[in-house]
């Protein structure tokens, strides 16, 4: 018997696709399958988020502590928006806190928007975490960012 009779009858030397190719597919599918979890994972996050939150406060001009949190954001906005602005200026905010968390050092999210120097996003909001305790291992956190062209009252997302 010949190595050939058997590769045609068992089909497994038979046209294999090269190692390359496959490992491409792969990698395609993977991303796209862990795209769409994060997604999934992303939308039970937020509706989770928001049964633990309470009603959004009013709308008020924003604080230092505000202008604080923006700037200690500050590089992950610029790598959302992909350049830099030195002129970051909160100028409104929205506060709600979590229901979950202890009254004597209570967790936050902030809606902030903040005003910019830049002609294409003069305006943006931003989405900021701030935890009970900042430090190093639970630090102030962007969650969320929109981009605007013209300037429109403060809204949750």
């Amino acid at each position: 018997m010949t190595k050939g009779f058997f590769s045609k009858v068992s089909g497994k030397n038979a046209e294999k696709p090269i190692h390359e190719e496959t490992e491409k597919e792969t990698k395609e599918e993977k991303k796209g399958f862990f795209c769409k979890l994060n997604e999934k994972n992303a939308e039970k996050l937020n509706a989770k988020e928001e049964a633990v939150l309470t009603l959004p406060s009013k709308i008020m001009d924003a604080s230092t502590h505000a202008q604080r949190l923006v700037l200690m954001v500050k590089r992950a906005i610029e790598l959302s928006l992909g350049k830099k602005d030195d002129q970051l200026k909160a100028t409104q905010m929205i506060i709600r806190t979590f229901t979950n968390s202890s009254p004597n050092s209570p967790a936050f999210i902030y809606y902030i928007k903040v005003k910019m120097s830049s002609t294409e996003w003069p305006w943006i909001f931003v989405k900021i975490y701030e935890p009970p305790v900042i430090n190093t291992v639970s630090k102030v956190v962007l969650r969320d960012l929109k981009k605007m062209k013209e300037e429109y009252g403060l809204i949750t997302f």
